[in-house]
């Protein structure tokens, strides 16, 4: 691959940029920087530690002390979602609500029900909704039928397009026949 280096007019040492992005160098981009990598690793650590701080919402005090019933309550709150957050399960989210119904959870399952019992009780509560994977019933039928629709949708768009594309090449291809006819003539 052929290197370009452009230059700036003034012929400053340390502004050579090469094309493409593939290389920089100067003041602002030596790779050999100790303090410039450091403040990278910071970077990206404290984006980990940010992004996955939501991951760890269960609090100390929630736990239970029968690793049993705490997987069973992890497996449970993973698969009901926060009803005030509305796109992530009660087992990431920060929300009262979702550390109420952790709790819940866990009370039930220190009371002895099974999951199939608390599923019940949640949903009795607060609706299908709850359920991040809620059951195909008559009123969630297009919840479940719409990806399916979109992509027949979409596929009949592309070969409509394709179709019209066609069409047009033809068209275009009976110009062209007939202009250089006309000049031959």
């Amino acid at each position: 691959m052929k290197r370009v280096i452009f230059r700036s007019s003034r012929r400053q040492r340390g502004t050579e940029v090469v094309s493409a992005g593939l290389m920089a160098s100067g003041p602002g981009f030596r790779r050999d920087n100790p303090v410039e990598k450091f403040l990278g690793v910071l970077a990206v650590l404290f984006l980990v530690a940010f992004m996955s701080a939501t991951a760890f919402a269960v609090e100390p005090d929630e736990v239970l002390a029968d690793p049993v019933l705490e997987a069973r309550a992890l497996d449970i709150s993973r698969n009901l979602r926060c009803v005030v957050c509305q796109s992530q399960s009660i087992d990431e989210s920060n929300a009262p609500l979702a550390k109420d119904m952790r709790v819940l959870v866990r009370e039930r399952l220190s009371a002895g029900d099974s999951d199939a019992d608390i599923y019940t009780y949640l949903v009795q509560r607060y609706g299908d909704y709850v359920l991040l994977k809620p059951p195909v019933q008559q009123n969630t039928i297009l919840l479940w039928a719409a990806p399916a629709l979109i992509f027949v949708a979409a596929g009949f768009g592309a070969a409509l397009f394709l179709v019209r594309m066609k069409k047009i090449d033809a068209s275009v291809g009976e110009d062209a026949t007939n202009n250089s006819e006309s000049t031959k003539s």
